[in-house]
């Protein structure tokens, strides 16, 4: 094709499919394209490559369809990546709407996120009272939270009703 175009004396044609993603996307390329669906608690982490639709765009998780996100794998396999960058994420896209807690039971590489604002504490699995008090606090939360939400579908039609935020 780029010889004939130039045997021709024309531009060589643009190719039939997108260009690669790079290897690192940074957060803030991510952050730029998305808009998350309206009242939805959508947190964008990454780019997807769709070559048999031609598209390329932002991986969102949504919080609130899905109620959470489990992220497991082999040692070296990314998971502390995905979490670091689930929380950046998350405080990126809704400031102030978000309150960080981490339970790191391997690497402790989510210690980093302790100096973040939004961050109640991060427990490691060698301290098992620190632990133990972050899951009666999470148990606390999520009953606090269930008595607030109750007689609604979602968090966003709780807040579409008048309800107040939930950090």
């Amino acid at each position: 094709v780029d010889r004939a175009a130039e045997e021709l004396a024309i531009p060589t044609p643009r190719a039939p499919w997108l260009d690669e993603l790079p290897a690192l996307v940074p957060l803030d390329v991510v952050l730029r394209g998305f808009r998350p669906p309206t009242g939805r608690w959508s947190v964008p982490i990454g780019e997807l490559d769709d070559p048999q639709r031609q598209r390329q765009d932002t991986v969102a998780v949504d919080l609130e369809e899905g109620g959470g996100l489990l992220v497991y794998g082999a040692a070296g396999s990314g998971k502390t990546t995905v979490l670091r960058t689930l929380a950046a994420a998350a405080l990126a896209a809704t400031p102030g709407d978000v309150v960080l807690l981490g339970l790191d039971f391997a690497s402790r590489a989510l210690r980093c996120l302790v100096g973040l604002d939004a961050c109640a504490g991060v427990s490691t699995g060698d301290d098992l009272e620190a632990v133990t008090r972050m899951l009666a606090l999470l148990e606390r939360e999520v009953a606090r939270r269930r008595e607030l939400l109750s007689g609604t579908e979602s968090l966003s039609a709780h807040l579409a009703a008048g309800g107040s935020a939930l950090p």
